[in-house]
């Protein structure tokens, strides 16, 4: 957020508690990061590929921050989103649990969970 912001832009973070409900109906308690900034914001054809390793459209960058991040959040069983509603800028909500489930598989890919195979016992 920084870098896309001039001399006289801003980034606000703002952390909040959220309750979700699991696919089982669990209730559960979440911590959702918002980081809003007043750069120029991201072209709506380009919203899936800053996700991808070294895709980026600056001179000096690698394209790896985004996708690290998101690879971060999803092993802490999150997820990533922008918010397609900001008018100019750009926000992105990161949600991840407070409660870890350290059994639960995901496709990193793709960012939902996975069906664990069937035992053959």
């Amino acid at each position: 957020a920084v870098q896309a912001i001039s001399d006289e832009g801003t980034v606000k973070i703002r952390v909040f508690r959220v309750d979700q409900t699991r696919s089982g109906g669990e209730e559960d308690a979440g911590l959702s990061i918002r980081i809003e900034d007043s750069g120029c914001g991201i072209p709506k054809n380009q919203m899936e590929d800053v996700f991808k390793p070294f895709f980026t459209t600056r001179r000096e960058g690698t394209g790896l921050g985004l996708a690290i991040s998101r690879k971060l959040v999803l092993l802490h069983n999150g997820f990533i989103e922008f918010d397609p509603a900001v008018l100019s800028g750009t926000a992105v909500n990161i949600t991840i649990p407070i409660h870890y489930d350290p059994d639960r598989t995901l496709d990193l890919k793709f960012g939902r969970p996975v069906s664990e195979p069937e035992s053959s016992d």
